[in-house]
């Protein structure tokens, strides 16, 4: 990978690679302090799924807090220990649902969303294994139960299992019908140390168009994993229908409400007939001069996330890739300091937003305000209210 770029034109360059469903994976380490730049870099992205571990959310934290626009958003929160909780973001155009979920008290987290396919439809499920002394037995018995009714299977997720050294875990899937789309490099970098524990498994690996991954600096120590499959979707775009008030040309309604002849209801014989007769003298005006509308749902962009935050973004990817390459104390300060500056950039960039927004809906109100008195005296006037100074 370029080391020039930044994660979230990255992301774009593999979502651009190959056609069909695209996937990743990411280990957040905690989400919430991070959800800025994770909206940032999914938002408005060709990613149709994305899988997050160790998300640390909670139950009583609703979904608004970590909800991303454009993508619905399915969770598994680990209920009285902090830390752990699984996620599945995927887009609203993409018709999917939950299909299972961990227990409180299972020792291995997943969540399992059902995607439906023009020829057939997809399990996906995504995992996270604490630690390496955690027994797989919890999701194999799992497995064993979806595998027979879900011919096609995708899991990713942490699992905790370094697949550069042991081919246990490999060896244990293919009994259900499931093949790794990576085997030799590193997802995970700890001092000296690399590991492989973010994995993709796949019914078919023939299925797979595109494998990729690229560092993650603004969430931890492990690179986001990215895969396309090959997968033809059946695709429901969200959509809001309404009606636009803001441009309704008021005299041609008052003036064609005048041509109907409102007094030909009290001669009609019965109430129900007076009930249709302004039902749809009132639906013919609405459908006229206020018109039903159609608008897809499209995600808004963040202002507030500057050109200097993203250039800071780039700075630090930068900054972890020469540390991850050359593994240099001197190098791993710059990265932190990097990393803590976009933070403290972000948070202040926010709160700078926000009373501009703060101060611009009251500057608004006062407009209106000040245009309501206008009107309201010069109403006053022509009708020769003496209260009224000349």
């Amino acid at each position: 990978m370029s080391n020039n770029r930044s994660m979230r034109s990255m992301v774009r360059v593999l979502s651009k690679q190959k056609c069909g469903l695209r996937i990743c994976h990411i280990n957040a380490q905690s989400l919430l302090p991070k959800i800025d730049e994770f909206r940032d870099i999914f938002t408005d992205s060709d990613v149709d799924v994305i899988c997050v571990t160790e998300t640390w959310l909670r139950d009583e934290l609703n979904d608004d807090i970590c909800c991303l626009e454009g993508y619905r958003v399915f969770r598994f929160n680990r209920v009285n220990r902090v830390g752990g909780g699984v996620a599945i973001y995927v887009k609203r155009t993409i018709k999917c649902k939950l299909k299972l979920s961990a227990t409180v008290d299972s020792t291995i987290e997943y969540l399992f969303v059902e995607v439906v396919g023009n020829d057939g439809n997809l399990l996906l499920g995504t995992i996270y294994r604490p630690n390496r002394y955690i027994d797989f037995s919890p999701l194999y018995t799992v497995l064993e139960e979806i595998s027979l009714s879900s011919p096609n299977i995708v899991l990713c997720g942490d699992f905790n299992c370094n697949l550069l050294n042991t081919n246990v875990l490999t060896h244990n899937m293919q009994t259900y019908n499931l093949k790794p789309a990576n085997t030799n490099v590193p997802t995970h970098y700890f001092g000296r140390d690399a590991s492989l524990l973010d994995l993709m498994f796949v019914s078919d690996i023939h299925d797979v168009a595109f494998y990729d991954q690229l560092s993650a600096p603004a969430f931890s120590k492990h690179d986001l994993i990215f895969l396309t499959l090959r997968f033809s979707l059946d695709f429901s775009v969200e959509k809001i229908t309404y009606r636009d008030f803001h441009n309704i040309n008021i005299q041609e309604l008052g003036d064609r409400t005048r041509e109907i002849n409102w007094d030909a209801m009290y001669y009609l014989p019965s109430s129900n007939d007076q009930i249709e007769f302004l039902t749809y003298n009132i639906s013919n005006l609405f459908n006229t001069h206020v018109p039903l509308k159609t608008k897809i749902l499209k995600p808004n962009n963040k202002p507030w996330f500057t050109v200097n935050i993203r250039n800071l973004i780039q700075q630090r990817d930068d900054a972890y890739t020469n540390w991850k390459r050359y593994r240099l104390n001197e190098l791993r300060r710059a990265f932190c300091s990097l990393r803590n500056r976009v933070v403290a950039e972000i948070r202040k960039a926010k709160a700078k937003a926000k009373k501009t927004r703060h101060h611009q809906v009251w500057d608004s109100y006062k407009e209106s305000l000040k245009k309501y008195k206008q009107e309201l005296r010069i109403a006053k006037r022509s009708h020769g209210d003496p209260s009224v100074s000349q």
